[in-house]
């Protein structure tokens, strides 16, 4: 096809217009011949090139990249509007299970407008910061490294009380959450929207966001994207006295972003306590009580945050790798609680 092409372009080059009317019609038959070879061109060489890289992670000349699937120049849901001051931040400890950061960052930089993450590496290898294409611009990402020497025997609060110290005094707020959570706003708030409202209130040092765990829906292998294949979640549990919760606590926990200027140390990874005797308090303003990270009764009607605690059975397998507090003892508990149906964040593309 592409050699007919040329053939026919260099007939036509050797052609001999007899009027004005007649070069010009020549010369636009050239022009768009040419362009179709150069399209075929790019279909057989460049397309074919970028098929050959098609695994999520893969390395070149020793360089770690990611054929990152959320990479998309058009939107498809409307962007939230930037966070360019920075007044949000986002503090993630995370190890290996480089393929969960993209759809994360991209989820939370466009829908979210956030435009500051700090990506706190608990001994990945190779670093994470090695990776190249997030799906965001990489000026929004920074990356704290952790080797074996820098260990503690609670790393993850001990993280988040580091993310205070180096980067606290650049933000008014950090949400503390993990590679696997994504907020969700409802009703045309956005998150620094809400977060500016309780700054007004002196009371507050910081807003835990309640989960809304999903399960694997089924899968046996990691589909493309988080948000789009697990709309499968497990039923809100009953109010019941704190003292009296058996077992896994779920959804009635949540996650909390800090006002830094009123931070003094977590608690637990779900709570911090905050100065002057400020509180945590939920999305109507209830204080939180102390303890584990418990808010009942549940309740996402402004913000929520969705935990994709398990996801599928081969990237369970994988972060039981990385994770020793839960074994297949949770997949089981997840898997065998009542199920409902839950799309809400399949709305958001990409």
């Amino acid at each position: 096809m592409a050699d007919t092409l040329r053939n026919f372009v260099l007939t036509m080059a050797m052609s001999r217009p007899t009027s004005f009317a007649a070069f010009k019609k020549l010369h636009v038959i050239s022009l768009v011949a040419s362009l179709a070879i150069l399209s075929i061109l790019y279909t057989f060489w460049g397309g074919g090139l970028s098929s050959i890289s098609n695994s999520n992670e893969h390395y070149s000349s020793g360089v770690p990249t990611l054929s990152n699937p959320f990479n998309h120049d058009g939107m498809h849901t409307k962007a939230a509007p930037a966070d360019t001051e920075e007044y949000v931040a986002f503090c993630v400890a995370h190890r290996n299970q480089v393929r969960d950061i993209p759809e994360f960052l991209t989820h939370h930089y466009h829908h979210h407008g956030i435009r500051r993450f700090y990506i706190m590496d608990d001994r990945s290898s190779p670093p994470l910061s090695s990776f190249n294409d997030w799906g965001i611009p990489r000026s929004a990402v920074s990356f704290q490294y952790y080797d074996k020497n820098a260990q503690y025997p609670n790393m993850q609060t001990h993280i988040y009380s580091e993310c205070q110290r180096l980067y606290g005094s650049l933000h008014s707020w950090i949400a503390y959450i993990d590679a696997d959570e994504f907020f969700e706003t409802r009703g045309g708030e956005t998150l620094p929207s809400i977060l500016r409202e309780f700054d007004k209130d002196e009371s507050v040092g910081a807003l835990g966001v309640n989960w809304r765990l999903h399960s694997s829906a089924n899968l046996t292998t990691r589909p493309e994207s988080m948000r789009q294949s697990f709309t499968s979640c497990p039923i809100d549990p009953e109010n019941i006295p704190d003292g009296e919760i058996q077992g896994w606590k779920d959804n009635r926990l949540i996650k909390s972003i800090v006002k830094t200027a009123l931070f003094e140390k977590p608690l637990t990874p779900h709570l911090f306590k905050t100065v002057n005797g400020t509180r945590t308090v939920g999305e109507h303003g209830d204080v939180i009580e102390y303890g584990d990270g418990v808010r009942q009764p549940i309740t996402r009607e402004r913000i929520g945050l969705h935990h994709y605690t398990v996801k599928s059975r081969e990237q369970f397998e994988e972060k039981t790798k990385n994770w020793s507090m839960k074994g297949w003892e949770y997949w089981d508990h997840i898997e065998g609680l009542p199920q409902v149906q839950c799309d809400e964040m399949t709305k958001y593309k990409p």
